[in-house]
């Protein structure tokens, strides 16, 4: 359990601060659909490296329907109203997204990038507005035990 939170962490870290979750496109892309259950390992990068940010892995035994509620339900509760993303680009092995912000957040704007390598590994890029690229890659390893 501990790592589904730590997974969902960093996702709301990177495609956090939107408006409602219903609202959050990623998982209505299709190069994430169809993800399987299983052993998932998952890596964090940040480019241009930042030393307060060092280079993280984890690994575990992940339900996807229960991945994507959890985060669901943690989006509702901690994200601004002045956040709004519009998916930009939808094909089966990369899709592109934009969150444009107003009001007290008014410019925060990060354009993300889900790309399928293969069918059960992922890398989603969040591009800040500091010239910062968030990387998250997802593989899953096998079947869980």
């Amino acid at each position: 359990m501990h790592l589904v939170k730590l997974l969902m962490g960093c996702f709301v870290f990177i495609l956090g601060n939107l408006a409602v979750a219903a609202n959050f496109p990623i998982y209505q892309l299709k190069a994430a659909q169809n993800l399987q259950d299983g052993i998932w390992s998952w890596k964090s990068t940040m480019r241009p490296h930042k030393s307060t940010a060092a280079d993280h892995t984890e690994r575990g035994c992940i339900k996807i329907k229960d991945f994507i509620k959890q985060q669901t339900d943690e989006m509702r509760e901690s994200i601004p109203q002045e956040c709004k993303t519009q998916i930009t680009s939808d094909q089966p092995n990369e899709g592109r997204m934009a969150l444009q912000c107003s009001g007290a957040f008014s410019g925060f704007k990060v354009n993300y990038r889900v790309q399928r390598v293969s069918a059960n590994h992922l890398i989603v890029e969040a591009k800040m507005p500091s010239n910062t690229t968030l990387i998250h890659e997802y593989k899953r390893e096998g079947v869980c035990k």
